[in-house]
C-alpha cells in the first residue's frame, strides 16, 4: 500500500494571481529578486531562477511594481521554498517558488497589499 502525503490548508485569506507576474521582490542584503505568482492579505507565493541564493527563514523584501519601490522592509517569513518545475514550457532555467508569510504589516502597509490585490490581480489562485 502506498504512503499519501495529505495536505491540510493553512491559509487563511484567499489568494490571487498577479498579471503576468509584473510586481518585483527584492531583498536588498544578497541581491536576490523574484516575480509575484500570487498573492494574499497573508502573505505571497515568488519564483525566481535557482542560483543557489535562498532568502533566510526571516527576512525583510521591498516590493517594486515598474522599478518603482512599492513598499520596503515588508516583513516576511519563509514558509516553503521548493524546485519549481513547469510541464508546459521546456527551459532549461532552474527555477523555484518561495511561499512567504507577512509579518507584522501596518495599516498604510495592509492598504498597499489591498491595493495590489485590486490593481494588479486577475482572479484567485
Amino acid at each position: 500500500m502506498l504512503h499519501e502525503e495529505v495536505q491540510i490548508e493553512r491559509r487563511q485569506h484567499k489568494r490571487f494571481r498577479i498579471k503576468n507576474r509584473i510586481i518585483t521582490v527584492q531583498n536588498r542584503e544578497m541581491n536576490w529578486t523574484a516575480h509575484v505568482v500570487n498573492i494574499s492579505a497573508g502573505g505571497m507565493a515568488v519564483r525566481y531562477i535557482d542560483e543557489g541564493k535562498l532568502l533566510t527563514s526571516t527576512a525583510e523584501i521591498d516590493i517594486m511594481k515598474d522599478s518603482d519601490v512599492f513598499m520596503t522592509g515588508i516583513p516576511v517569513t519563509v514558509m516553503r521554498d521548493y524546485r519549481y518545475k513547469d510541464d508546459e514550457n521546456f527551459t532549461t532555467v532552474m527555477e523555484r517558488q518561495s511561499c512567504l508569510k507577512f509579518g507584522e504589516l501596518t495599516p498604510d502597509e495592509h492598504d498597499h497589499v489591498d491595493y495590489l490585490i485590486m490593481k494588479y490581480s486577475w482572479g484567485e489562485a
